[in-house]
């Protein structure tokens, strides 16, 4: 088998290795064209909750993709808006917060309910939600018995004794 050699290290595992491996032109266009078709989701994911919430076109939130050095990012933007993009893509829970009118001096509560998620992005390239309770929940579990064996002298076996 043939060995790769870089500044006398023969591992793949290193990290010039990945770095090698992600630098070539065949892994960037694939990388690029997945994170184009996971743009193409995410978009459509937006315009639907856009539409289910009453069809209003108020949103503000876009995605757009971001080249790093080596990575594709797809990024869910919402800085025209009310800066929102972990709220869309996680939830939120209700509150409210307190505004203050410098005009008349006079302070208003502002309620906010709360929110799910729509996983825009976790959806777009498929990936496990993996939500689970925000409080640690006693969760009833099977019970498991494992057997064990016997061990003898030296941790050998015993042998059964069934005639």
């Amino acid at each position: 088998m043939a060995e790769v050699y870089h500044n006398g290290k023969t591992r793949m595992d290193d990290d010039w290795g990945a770095e090698l491996l992600a630098n070539l032109p065949g892994v960037q266009a694939h990388i690029t064209a997945l994170t184009f078709e996971a743009k193409a989701k995410a978009d459509n994911a937006l315009l639907s909750a856009r539409e289910a919430n009453g069809g209003s076109s108020d949103g503000d939130a876009f995605t757009h993709i971001e080249h790093g050095d080596i990575d594709v990012y797809l990024v869910l933007n919402d800085e025209a808006g009310q800066d929102a993009a972990m709220s869309i893509e996680f939830g939120r829970k209700g509150g409210s917060y307190e505004v203050l009118y410098e005009d008349t001096g006079e302070v208003v509560e502002v309620k906010y309910a709360a929110t799910e998620g729509l996983f825009i992005l976790h959806n777009a390239f498929n990936l496990d939600r993996r939500q689970g309770p925000k409080v640690a929940v006693d969760i009833p579990r099977k019970r498991v018995v494992r057997a064990s064996r016997k061990r003898g002298k030296r941790g050998a076996y015993k042998k059964s004794k069934r005639t």
